[in-house]
C-alpha cells in the first residue's frame, strides 16, 4: 500500500502481525497461511493474550479487494482491533 503522510506509531502489548504480498498471500511470522486458518491462529494468540491487536502490513501493489478479505475475515473471526500498517513519512518509493 502506499505510503502514509499522516498517522503515527503504536504502542501495542500484544501484536499479531499478518502480511498480504502481492499475489494475495497471507502469512503470519513468516510463514504462509490460509484465509481458513486464520481464525485457530487468532484463537490460539487471544488464549495467551486476550487485549491482541492485528496489524495487516501489505505491499503497496497488493489489491484492496485481498487486504479487504483479510480485514473481513478478522472481524469475523471476532478480532476487535485490526490496523493497516503503512510505511511513515509520506514517501513514494
Amino acid at each position: 500500500l502506499p505510503a502514509l503522510a499522516t498517522g503515527e506509531a503504536q504502542d501495542l502489548p500484544a501484536v499479531l502481525v499478518i502480511g498480504v504480498e502481492r499475489d494475495g498471500q497471507l502469512s503470519v511470522a513468516g510463514e504462509a497461511i490460509e484465509i481458513a486458518g486464520l481464525e485457530a491462529v487468532l484463537l490460539e494468540r487471544r488464549a495467551t493474550s486476550e487485549d491482541l491487536a492485528v496489524m495487516v502490513h501489505a505491499d503497496r501493489d497488493t489489491r484492496h479487494g485481498d487486504v479487504t478479505r483479510v480485514f473481513d475475515g478478522l472481524r469475523a473471526a471476532g478480532q476487535e482491533r485490526v490496523y493497516l500498517v503503512g510505511k511513515p513519512g509520506g514517501e513514494q518509493p
